[in-house]
């Protein structure tokens, strides 16, 4: 049954207590965006004291309308949150941002969508551009997730699985972009099982079979540090904690199969077992290797990394990182 959609992307921008600057800036790289139908969606977790006027006057001075602003009534978590957005979507793809994470650049989503459309793809992911912010000066950095591209630049379906749930070598939520119907279904079995992880949805397509595509470019720009998963504070560690235990816990009983490795990820290693210390000397190995071969200088995550682009939202002076 052939489906009409209103808008090829719906852009659900989800919030919680959001930095005002950063969320017009996240805005602007959205509505700069050519040659796709889009919508967008701010969805809020219960900040009470949101700003929803100025927002709206936001989108009025770009003279755009259509958005929808969904405020849950509390602060229920970002799983909630962003099913929330996605309930409410119109688009034929579910594009996920966050304030202070950018559009690279005006054709992102067209040019996303074109890889998606060409090769039938239901779920894709591009290179994110991490960038930290230090006194009004922004700094490209030489990082990414996941630290391993290689799989996934190879097509290697069963390496990239395998990365992903032993090593836990994730790649980055904010890159994603997925069919709105397949990425609905994947967060509402999330939901009430995992609070704050979210992109634990794609993890579970790959387990499930569904290969991740990889858009071999430069598709958002990501603030390092200031999301939930580069948080350094202990309290989000120990969320973050949580909430990768609940999630192993559901793919155990979703795959019989890699119940041992949930286990080992579920317990840490502290319930010993001799396949055990073999999943944690191969993780130990396959980081190392990453580190080793970045310290050679054997490879760089930057591939035509523009601070001009980064440098037209913020209007700040942008430089790569020396670090």
């Amino acid at each position: 049954m052939m489906m009409n959609y209103p808008f090829t992307v719906s852009v659900c921008v989800t919030t919680y207590k959001p930095d005002d600057k950063k969320l017009r800036l996240t805005l602007e790289s959205i509505m700069r965006q050519k040659n796709c139908p889009f919508e967008i969606i701010v969805a809020d977790d219960g900040t009470e004291d949101l700003a929803q006027e100025e927002i709206e006057d936001y989108f009025a001075a770009w003279n755009f309308h259509a958005y929808k602003i969904v405020r849950a009534p509390k602060n229920y978590g970002t799983v909630h949150n962003t099913l929330a957005a996605y309930l409410v979507a119109r688009g034929k793809y579910i594009k996920d941002i966050s304030p202070g994470d950018y559009l690279y650049a005006d054709t992102a989503l067209a040019d996303m969508t074109a890889f998606m459309e060409a090769g039938g793809h239901e779920a894709a992911f591009g290179r994110a551009c991490y960038y930290c912010e230090e006194q009004g000066v922004y700094r490209i950095l030489d990082y990414m997730n996941p630290r391993d591209l290689s799989p996934y630049e190879a097509g290697d379906f069963a390496a990239a699985a395998h990365a992903q749930l032993l090593c836990q070598d994730y790649p980055c939520g904010a890159a994603f972009m997925a069919r709105r119907e397949l990425l609905t279904g994947y967060m509402r079995l999330l939901l009430d099982r995992v609070t704050f992880t979210e992109d634990r949805a794609y993890t579970m397509m790959l387990a499930d079979g569904i290969r991740l595509a990889f858009w071999n470019h430069n598709f958002v720009w990501y603030e390092y540090g200031g999301g939930i998963s580069t948080n350094r504070e202990n309290v989000w560690q120990e969320r973050i904690i949580r909430d990768n235990q609940a999630f192993f816990a559901l793919l155990a009983q979703r795959h019989p199969e890699l119940s041992s490795v949930c286990r080992w990820h579920i317990f840490d290693g502290y319930e010993a077992e001799d396949i055990w210390y073999a999943y944690a000397k191969e993780t130990k190995e396959y980081y190392r290797r990453i580190d080793e071969a970045r310290a050679q200088g054997m490879f760089s995550y930057l591939r035509g990394a523009a601070p001009e682009e980064l440098a037209k939202l913020v209007r700040e002076k942008v430089m790569f990182s020396c670090v």
